[in-house]
């Protein structure tokens, strides 16, 4: 079967071409990355490309995603709102007897923050 390449849309360009650099690379870090002209635009995959380029990264699962997310909860609940710790816990679903845990990592983030710069990043 031949492939013209002129019939393919640009996403499945990229695709073949990406999946071609695994194959002729023989890596299989790059197994993945023709699945993400898929998911995300041609600028959005090219600017990744620029910023990351040669370097290895680790896309967090969808629950260490929502654990984070829950933290945030926690200093807006705890910090910013200053309502009473079990509240706190209720109010993001946490279990009581992860209260330590999550009481120690609320030390970090809020550590974090205070270094934190917000704002855009300027990727073009």
């Amino acid at each position: 079967m031949r492939v013209n390449f002129n019939e393919l849309n640009r996403q499945d360009i990229y695709s073949v071409a990406t999946a071609l650099l695994y194959m002729l690379k023989d890596n299989p870090k790059y197994k993945s990355i023709s699945e993400l002209f898929y998911l995300t635009d041609y600028d959005s995959f090219i600017r990744l490309i620029k910023y990351f380029g040669g370097q290895t990264i680790q896309i967090p699962t969808f629950e260490e995603l929502d654990e984070v997310l829950r933290m945030l909860l926690v200093y807006q609940y705890s910090e910013v709102e200053e309502l009473p710790w079990k509240e706190v816990l209720d109010k993001t679903g946490i279990p009581a007897e992860e209260s330590l845990s999550v009481r120690s990592k609320l030390i970090a983030l809020k550590k974090f923050l205070g270094e934190y710069k917000p704002g855009g990043r300027g990727y073009k």
